[in-house]
């Protein structure tokens, strides 16, 4: 049977707070090539998605986007650092002041500004979701493969269609060919 190379899948995990979205898109590629996009704290799971994936495929470029929202308890923390955002805003004042600047001092500059914000990543406690990842995992490949399954059947089918009128074209063509000779005369 005939399987495309192309196709896209998802798959999902969702339990106690935890929620694991997948998506992967496969296209044409001499290789199995894969590009994995997934939060800094699962790159221990990198390998173990790559052999996942190169099990089920030996051929194609792999794209997969990994989304993992957190229970509440292990959601990153952060604090706003005060002091800073209190020198940031003395800092600009006398800038405006010294270069005779109009408007508003606005929040978003402070938004803007990742320094304000300390991460308090440290308190987190560990949890490994490999398995609950691995089921998502396996739930975005079966969509992505049964994806490439469906389109192979229709490739087949259009390549079935082209040789039937290849045949017929043939059939037309020998059906002639013994009078073009003399017509050719």
């Amino acid at each position: 049977m005939i399987k495309s190379m192309t196709g896209y899948g998802h798959g999902s995990y969702a339990d106690e707070g935890l929620g694991i979205e997948i998506e992967t898109k496969s296209i044409n590629h001499r290789y199995c090539d894969i590009s994995i996009r997934m939060p800094k704290e699962l790159m221990y799971l990198e390998h173990k998605i790559r052999k996942i994936i190169q099990k089920r495929f030996f051929r194609g470029h792999f794209d997969v986007w990994i989304k993992v929202e957190w229970p509440a308890q292990n959601r990153k923390k952060f604090k706003i650092d005060y002091l800073l955002a209190d020198e940031y805003l003395k800092e600009l004042s006398n800038l405006k002041q010294q270069l005779g600047l109009i408007g508003e001092i606005d929040i978003e500059i402070f938004l803007r500004n990742s320094q304000m914000f300390l991460n308090l990543e440290e308190d987190r406690t560990f949890v490994d979701i490999s398995s609950q990842l691995q089921a998502a995992l396996n739930n975005a490949l079966d969509s992505l493969s049964s994806m490439r399954n469906q389109e192979g059947r229709t490739i087949c089918e259009e390549i079935q269609g082209i040789l039937k009128e290849l045949t017929e074209i043939i059939a037309q063509i020998e059906k002639v060919s013994p009078q073009l000779v003399t017509r050719y005369k």
